[in-house]
């Protein structure tokens, strides 16, 4: 046992000793005896130099000489909150909103267009001052000033300067409130304060429910709630007095929302077509406006009406400027179940211009947009105007009723219309030639409307604001283009020129001509009118003896002969005279010409804009040749033939 101590004191000294120095030696195989002693090892207690050690580990009674420390500075924190708190409630000089009162007094129901009054209190119950008090009075939409009522009343602010400690003050205001009768109106209010000491702004809010009792007028709207794009709504609004006196210069403004057109109004509006200037309103009198339209949109979209009654007396306005009432009336847009749409000769636009002569081919697509099946499917398509010519009208599958030019597609020519399935699509086609004259009348800004219309019933539905038939109707334009038209005649014995040389003509002899253009314009107005031909090498030019009004030109370098028509009016050659110009050629045969009839000049070439359908218009006609008019005198069969010399 003393060998162990010894062991263990060795090695005390060992692990807390700063002068020895530790040594590594190899342990020498003692006796077995010696190898199974058992060896063990007591801890010190601490000393000094442990405690000395950087990283020694802290003893407990340091810990426990810190804990009353940190519990002593958390009681105070707490302390000085709760403190600062009760002083900024409860406190002496600190100013709480709780201890504010705004009250608004007041009627509980007024009525529209009357003054109505409210009074104000503000009572401090603070020991602070309220400093640099605002009064703000926010009024509901409508309101109007009392002492002008056309100036609108939004918001107001009053400055009440210094409220003193356990003072109250009080603030009268007389706003003029307009609603609809019934409804519910907010008046909300606010002091804006400052605290001495500070320059923050503090608030206080209050205020009052008001119910609008009896407005000088009543509105009521009859009108649809749903509505499908595309389709004709009405809105009937019935105006009424509920005043004791005559309403004077009563006025009634409808506000439409994007994708509204008006179609109809009764009666006739007054400005524009939203404004109805309606006369005075006697006590208990009732008047009517009707206004109907088309509204246009995508489905589900929400689409607000706006409706106002007042007096407006300045003729000038196009608006009310004081409003007694607005009413809203809200209408959701359903797409139509039944769509289709028109091209023809596969163009979808509104107005589509074409050639005098051309066959118009239209082309009528729907679709069944439901998911349920539809009945009785029928499509109509009205054609009218100058152009029409209803001898060239043919339908496919359909039966075209040539005493109203209606074409009419139904189950009674087509069985599959009787019932259209869910998402079922198909079309019709139909097929006209437009006439741009009648005998020996033209037809003047030549057109063909063609107006359609698709109906159907829907079954299996409850929805009672959805309509159980829809008759989709819109319209398209056929313009028919100028048939501009010219022709040449040549002479060489009769006219205003005097034409020399042989006849028929002979080689290396010259021979002159007189050259006539003529041109009819049945139709429509054309501007910029021209028209030109080119002269063969062997021709000469001599001149020409047109009218001063008609201007004719020649450029010897293109060998162009060009005549600049200007306009060319509707009904030229048909209600009036034909429009003409005359030039003088000359024409020397060379012997390869011989037994040939040449030509004179080149084709007639016409061009210009027809201002009716906006298009440019071009056509031609035959050149000139020394093939002679054969009703001319002198003339005799052979003649347009050279000869030999």
């Amino acid at each position: 046992m003393d060998k162990d101590r010894d062991a263990i004191e060795r090695l005390e000294d060992r692990l807390y000793s700063r002068t020895i120095k530790t040594e590594t030696k190899q342990r020498q195989a003692g006796p077995k005896e010696d190898m199974e002693k058992p060896h063990g090892w007591i801890a010190p207690p601490p000393t000094p130099a442990t405690l000395a050690e950087p990283n020694a580990k802290r003893s407990p009674s340091k810990r426990s000489f810190l804990l009353p420390i940190f519990l002593a500075a958390l009681l105070f924190f707490v302390s000085a909150v709760g403190y600062a708190v009760y002083s900024f409630l409860y406190g002496g000089n600190v100013v709480s909103s709780s201890k504010i009162t705004l009250s608004v007094l007041g009627p509980s129901m007024v009525d529209g267009g009357k003054e109505s009054s409210f009074d104000i209190i503000i009572e401090n119950r603070n020991s602070a001052s309220l400093e640099l008090v605002d009064l703000v009075v926010e009024y509901p939409d409508g309101t109007r000033n009392s002492q002008d009522v056309k100036v609108p009343l939004a918001r107001e602010r009053i400055s009440l300067g210094t409220i003193e400690s356990g003072s109250r003050t009080k603030q009268t205001v007389r706003p003029v409130l307009f609603g609809e009768e019934g409804s519910t109106k907010h008046i909300g209010v606010s002091i804006e304060y400052r605290v001495a000491g500070s320059n923050a702004i503090f608030t206080k809010e209050g205020g009052l429910d008001v119910l609008i009792g009896a407005s000088p007028i009543g509105i009521s709207i009859e009108g649809p709630d749903q509505a499908v794009s595309g389709q004709p709504v009405q809105f009937t609004a019935r105006i009424r007095s509920n005043a004791q006196a005559p309403i004077k210069n009563l006025a009634f403004e409808a506000q439409y929302p994007f994708g509204f057109q008006v179609t109809n109004t009764s009666p006739e509006t007054s400005v524009g077509d939203s404004l109805w200037r309606l006369g005075d309103l006697k006590p208990g009198e009732e008047k009517v406006v009707t206004i109907q339209g088309v509204l246009e949109g995508q489905d589900n979209d929400e689409r607000v009406f706006r409706f106002l009654g007042g007096s407006e007396d300045d003729q000038t306005e196009a608006h009310i400027k004081v409003p007694y009432l607005m009413l809203p009336h809200s209408v959701s847009l359903q797409r139509p179940f039944i769509t289709s749409s028109l091209s023809l000769n596969g163009e979808s636009t509104k107005t589509v211009n074409v050639k005098p002569g051309d066959i118009v081919k239209g082309t009528i697509t729907w679709k069944n947009n439901l998911t349920t099946e539809v009945s009785d499917l029928q499509i109509s398509a009205v054609l009218s105007g100058p152009a029409l010519d209803k001898a060239t009208v043919i339908a496919q599958r359909g039966f075209y009723r040539s005493l109203d030019s209606t074409i009419v597609w139904s189950k009674d020519d087509d069985s599959s219309f009787a019932r259209v399935a869910p998402g079922e699509s198909g079309e019709v086609e139909f097929t006209f030639t437009p006439m741009v004259s009648s005998g020996s009348a033209a037809v003047t800004n030549p057109e063909i409307a063609i107006s359609v219309s698709v109906g159907a019933k829907r079954t299996g539905t409850s929805d009672s604001n959805v309509p159980d038939t829809i008759n989709a109707a819109y319209s398209r334009i056929v313009r028919v283009g100028s048939a501009l038209s010219a022709k040449t005649d040549v002479r060489h014995f009769s006219g205003s020129q005097i034409n020399t040389g042989p006849m028929p003509p002979k080689v290396d002899q010259e021979t002159t001509y007189s050259v006539t253009w003529t041109i009819q314009n049945p139709s429509n107005t054309i501007s910029n009118g021209k028209a030109s031909a080119t002269l063969p090498s062997y021709i000469r030019y001599i001149g020409n003896s047109t009218p001063g009004t008609e201007r004719v030109s020649y450029d010897a370098k293109s060998n162009t002969v060009t005549w600049a028509l200007g306009d060319i009016k509707a009904g030229t050659g048909f209600s009036t005279t034909a429009r003409a110009v005359t030039f003088q050629l000359g024409f020397t045969p060379s012997i390869t010409q011989v037994g040939t009839v040449p030509s004179l000049t080149g084709r007639l070439v016409i061009s210009g804009d027809d201002r009716f359908t906006g298009a440019h218009i071009n056509a031609d006609a035959e050149g000139a040749s020394t093939r002679i008019v054969a009703s001319e005198p002198g003339y005799s069969p052979g003649m347009e033939t050279v000869a030999p010399k």
